[in-house]
């Protein structure tokens, strides 16, 4: 079975967790003998692998730059990857067209997917092609003028060129979304992400520091503020915990300049490590104790709480979008409300103080993942779908 696979990055090209997964997947289908060729954009760094990379489709904008919102440039994007896509798919004839992160990418590459083979799946772990949808009516000239763009003139680079009519979703409350976004999109699976338990080290006993967490980006809507403050709210009531710290990751540079002049503030150690090499998490997770996630918006899944689980590190979350699908107060994690620095405060010291609950958290995160979110499990159910999918269509790419 021959699948193309289409995706905005690629490593050694990667920017968070989507990237470093579609990388995992890939190397998995292709050691079960699939034959692979992957379409992603162009980059000076390039990796050689068993199976052929074609690292030759545009993006709008690069990524260290802010995304460029010419609809021309985009227009000549889109034409440019389509037939790009379209060349490929003539010379590969594949049997599955399976489309990764569009994200700064345009809809060119995936139209062409949908117009050259009749086998195209779709896979969805965050809001990314809400991006692409054609603006709504509004009364102000600016927003009307971009109506009539995206309604009337080029409604190609928007998803209502697109049939999405295979797709996968991360989490139900991501599928439940872009159902209500894009109403043609309607026969989405949902198929929770997997991690490699075993590539997790174990995280020691809590011992004379009781170490805290963050891990990921930095920016006003992940809530690592609403920390910080819980911790200044203890240290101003008096509350006496030996706690350190650590912050991973980057962001908006104005933003974390508020957290430090917050860290400030507390007589506690804060270290803020700066972006971390998804190759080293494992070994970052292993030194702490709790892993905080306050994030404040509709995270699609919670990928950074599982792969703290594996590693007996205890996870306390906001249940914010995808991650409260598996997220079970008092059981496998505590969870308290977003923005609520007060309520985390409380969280803090509870666990602080109460070693059995510590040690009952660690137990079940560990079983949460081993039992349900296995990357064994996750690869199987995707290639079964994928498998599903050939079984039941006429494939052949013209």
């Amino acid at each position: 079975m021959r699948i193309l696979i289409i995706c905005n990055l690629y490593h050694p090209n990667e920017r968070g967790g989507y990237e470093i997964l579609c990388h995992e997947v890939i190397e998995e289908l292709h050691s079960m003998g699939y034959e692979l060729r992957v379409l992603t954009s162009e980059s000076k760094k390039k990796s050689d692998f068993l199976y052929v990379v074609d690292y030759c489709l545009k993006l709008i904008s690069d990524f260290q730059n802010q995304c460029s919102k010419s609809r021309l440039r985009r227009y000549f994007v889109d034409l440019y990857n389509y037939f790009i896509t379209a060349k490929t798919i003539k010379s590969f004839q594949p049997d599955l067209v399976f489309v990764w992160s569009q994200l700064r990418l345009g809809l060119g590459a995936s139209r062409a997917a949908e117009k050259f083979c009749d086998s195209v799946v779709y896979s969805f772990n965050d809001y990314h092609i809400l991006n692409y949808a054609p603006r709504e009516y509004q009364s102000t000239f600016r927003s009307f003028i971009s109506y009539l763009l995206d309604r009337y003139i080029f409604p190609s680079m928007t998803t209502q060129a697109h049939n999405f009519d295979k797709s996968i979703c991360v989490s139900h409350h991501l599928k439940n979304l872009l159902e209500k976004r894009l109403s043609h999109l309607t026969c989405s699976k949902v198929i929770y992400q997997g991690i490699r338990v075993d590539h997790f080290l174990k995280s020691r006993s809590q011992g004379r520091l009781f170490k805290i967490l963050y891990l990921g980006q930095i920016y006003p809507y992940k809530g690592v503020h609403t920390i910080l403050l819980a911790l200044k709210h203890l240290q101003d009531q008096g509350v006496q915990l030996a706690l350190e710290f650590n912050i991973c990751g980057g962001g908006d540079e104005q933003y974390i300049h508020e957290l430090k002049v917050l860290a400030d503030s507390l007589s506690i150690t804060c270290n803020f490590l700066g972006r971390i090499d998804h190759n080293k998490v494992h070994h970052v997770l292993a030194k702490n104790d709790v892993l905080v996630f306050p994030s404040i918006w509709q995270e699609p899944f919670g990928l950074s709480h599982l792969e703290a689980m594996a590693s007996n590190v205890v996870v306390i979350s906001t249940d914010q979008g995808g991650c409260g699908e598996f997220l079970k107060d008092q059981d496998n994690c505590l969870i308290f409300e977003k923005e609520n620095h007060l309520d985390l405060a409380e969280r803090l010291k509870t666990l602080h103080k109460n070693s059995d609950l510590y040690q009952r958290l660690r137990t079940n995160g560990v079983q949460t993942v081993e039992n349900s979110f296995s990357f064994n499990r996750y690869i199987n159910e995707l290639k079964d779908y994928l498998s599903i999918r050939r079984a039941y269509e006429s494939n052949t790419c013209t």
